[in-house]
């Protein structure tokens, strides 16, 4: 049987987070929140980078949450937590103390749905990648049509 209980808690109990320092690699699996002129973007890190001073760099403890698991959680409620927490243009990263986290316990039941919504995420930017060929190819052919 699946252990499907949740642990409800806020964001400091599964990640730390840190205003990103040039020059720093920081790891794949990060989520990147964007702090400076924003209106919450995220970003999740697909391979060690360093990153942008704009953004503030948040890496779940890998222990209780799948990364990419936690990137969904954030990119849930990020907008809910800003229109409430968010007082200007930029975001100050102390507000991220007060961010509520509901995931499931069981790490399996995490990184199942996180394969799942990543392989969704892949098949969209693929279908978009074939999109973009296509408004390219009609270009061309709209061009050598009237030559």
């Amino acid at each position: 049987m699946i252990n499907a209980k949740t642990v409800r808690c806020k964001l400091p109990d599964v990640a730390t987070y840190e205003r990103a320092k040039k020059g720093k690699v920081y790891p794949k699996g990060c989520t990147l929140l964007q702090v400076s002129a924003t209106k919450g973007q995220l970003v999740y890190l697909h391979e060690d980078q360093t990153v942008d001073s704009k953004y503030c760099v948040i890496e779940p403890d890998r222990d209780r949450v799948d990364a990419f698991f936690f990137y969904r959680i954030l990119q849930k409620g990020m907008p809910e937590f800003l229109s409430k927490e968010q007082t200007g243009l930029n975001i100050r990263p102390q507000i991220l103390d007060r961010f509520p986290v509901r995931y499931f316990a069981d790490m399996n039941i995490q990184k199942y749905i996180s394969a799942e919504q990543f392989l969704y995420e892949m098949e969209m930017q693929h279908e978009q990648d074939q999109i973009e060929m296509l408004k390219h190819f009609k270009k061309y052919l709209l061009q050598v049509m009237f030559c």
